[in-house]
């Protein structure tokens, strides 16, 4: 409840009678709250009978309500940011590399205090790594295949794209895997190091 951002006042008709564990379902206004977080779009009143949910009045909710989107602690509203089109205008113009990102994102560390792209350092197929950027469409992979002379990641914006929920996640998966496997080494590591 907490992660999707359900109000803690409204908690109570789902948590578990007191003493319990369990709850065999959950209160009406989370349910609404989940498909509200959930589809791509909004409604102006819902009926619920025996056949089934019925959405009266559905709309594109980021064309009429954009509401901020909660990124590690940020109220990011993606109708604000730039587009994938401006992005590979700016790079195009100013060389495919970080340096580039780094000042095409200058308003947003401005905005946000970060510049709403994250590296993600771990080789792929036919890439060393990405950048994980947000833009006004979502969330894009900006992958780099080299380096420059001074250490500067070089993108190639042909294998750039739009990420889906699985794509995400399993980025996720993998970055845990990564890290937990590096975690453990570097901790054996160090306890042999220090005998």
């Amino acid at each position: 409840m907490q992660l999707s951002g359900f109000p803690a006042e409204d908690w109570q008709d789902t948590l578990p009678d007191e003493g319990g564990n369990t709850v065999n379902g959950f209160g009406m206004e989370l349910s609404e709250h989940l498909l509200h977080k959930g589809l791509g779009f909004a409604w102006m009143r819902q009926i619920i009978a025996p056949e089934g949910l019925w959405l009266v009045g559905v709309y594109d909710k980021m064309e009429h309500h954009p509401e901020p989107v909660p990124i590690n602690g940020m109220e990011v509203r993606f109708d604000k940011l730039k587009s994938i089109g401006d992005l590979f205008n700016f790079l195009n113009e100013s060389g495919c590399t970080h340096a580039a990102l780094v000042e095409f994102c200058e308003d947003y560390k401005a905005r946000y205090g970060n510049d709403l792209c994250w590296p993600y350092p771990i080789a792929g197929d036919s890439c060393l790594g990405e950048y994980l950027v947000l833009v006004k469409e979502g969330v894009l992979s900006l992958p780099y295949i080299g380096y420059l002379d001074n250490g500067n990641a070089v993108f190639d914006l042909t294998a750039a794209g739009l990420l889906q929920t699985k794509q995400v996640m399993q980025l996720a998966a993998d970055w845990h895997s990564f890290s937990q496997d590096l975690l453990g080494a570097l901790c054996d590591m160090g306890a042999y190091l220090a005998k």
